[in-house]
């Protein structure tokens, strides 16, 4: 009887609710990722170069009642710059391009959530070895 009881209260969540057939916490239903990319040659030693990602994450549960949900979310990122002689790369770079508001995290239904990192962009300068 002990040992039914034990399996059991495995079964419950912290606010008493039975977990059963509940989706795992913080594990999307499906993800998707799809990037495409360009290279062309500027001129002699210089090669310009462009890449577009998508990434969709879908619906996801904050808590093992699945109280807290996040639908699925679409980012675009956008990455392009040239290299040049010596192993020099100087890219440009957009993460985020339509600024999506989304829910990185959430503690509880009634507590605790992080929005997710809204547009930001940067410069990256290379050198490889």
């Amino acid at each position: 009887m002990l040992e039914t009881k034990i399996l059991k209260s495995a079964w419950i969540g912290t606010g008493g609710v039975d977990i059963v057939g509940k989706r795992l916490p913080f594990n999307p239903r499906s993800t998707v990722n799809a990037g495409i990319g360009y290279s062309h040659p500027i001129r002699q030693g210089w090669q310009g170069f462009g890449r577009f990602d998508y990434e969709m994450l879908g619906s996801t549960a904050f808590d093992p009642e699945n109280f807290a949900l996040r639908d699925p979310i679409h980012l675009l990122n956008v990455r392009g710059g040239t290299t040049f002689g010596g192993g020099w790369e100087l890219a440009l770079w957009v993460r985020n391009l339509t600024n999506e508001d989304y829910l990185a995290a959430s503690i509880n239904p009634n507590g605790i959530s992080w929005l997710g990192r809204p547009r930001r962009w940067g410069v990256d300068i290379t050198k490889r070895f």
